[in-house]
């Protein structure tokens, strides 16, 4: 299962950041995932 909420930070940052709850997942494939977009992030990239 696959749920997303979205929850805002603090009043210093302008936009909300996302919490995903997936639930039980392969680690690995996740990780890639997350090594994967950190390498795409550009200079604009929100946190």
């Amino acid at each position: 299962m696959h749920r997303e909420v979205t929850v805002s930070a603090s009043t210093s940052q302008t936009s909300p950041f996302v919490i995903r709850q997936l639930g039980l997942v392969d680690y690995e494939s996740i990780f890639a995932a997350m090594q994967a977009f950190t390498a795409a992030r550009q200079p604009d990239t929100p946190d």
